[in-house]
């Protein structure tokens, strides 16, 4: 085609022919990509819209606290205002590996079971009574640990756990029964139906 007007080169990318020699095409799973591309990369955007709502939302603490809220150890809100959130943030570290190092070999456990090795009715009814225990509110797991969990831990597992292991300071000292390891097997339950 020799050199066209305007006019006719206007005609000619009208035509649907010249859409067929594009090498990216105009197709359903191309305009699927391009979307899923967006939405994948809007997750960066939300992680920047949540660090600056944490920030913005906490401005005042970090004024009045610094790091010494993040840092600090001591917690004394009632006579000299301190205000030492790091027991609380490791508690919470510490309490979730726990409960991830129970509770995920279990639920995979579980999971291979339901879908590779039980047959179908005896799994749907296994299955309907793990995901029944998402339907139990936390608060009734928190319940359930203090008045079951804690007692017969503390009288059957805790002090056998001391006597082999009261070496490591961590085993050492007192059997109150409530800690990071009961509120760590607690979590582990609560995550058994979500990671299974």
């Amino acid at each position: 085609m020799k050199n066209p007007s305007k006019k006719s080169h206007f005609l000619y990318i009208l035509n649907p022919r010249y859409f067929s020699r594009l090498k990216w095409q105009i197709t359903g799973d191309n305009f699927f990509k391009v979307i899923g591309a967006l939405f994948a990369s809007s997750i960066l955007l939300l992680l920047g819209l949540m660090v600056y709502e944490l920030i913005n939302g906490s401005w005042l603490s970090i004024q009045t606290f610094g790091l010494g809220f993040i840092l600090g150890t001591r917690w004394d809100p009632a006579i000299s205002r301190v205000f030492g959130a790091l027991p609380l943030i490791l508690g919470t570290v510490v309490t979730s590996a726990i409960a991830l190092l129970i509770g995920v070999p279990i639920s995979l456990g579980i999971g291979l079971a339901l879908s590779e090795y039980m047959p179908k009715k005896f799994g749907f009814a296994v299955s309907f009574l793990v995901e029944l225990l998402a339907a139990v509110p936390s608060v009734i797991y928190g319940l359930w640990g203090i008045f079951i969990l804690i007692p017969f831990l503390r009288n059957h597992f805790y002090s056998h756990l001391q006597t082999l292991f009261g070496f490591i300071p961590i085993f050492s000292g007192p059997i109150y029964g409530g800690g990071v390891l009961t509120g760590g097997i607690v979590l582990a339950i609560m995550i058994i139906p979500t990671v299974s």
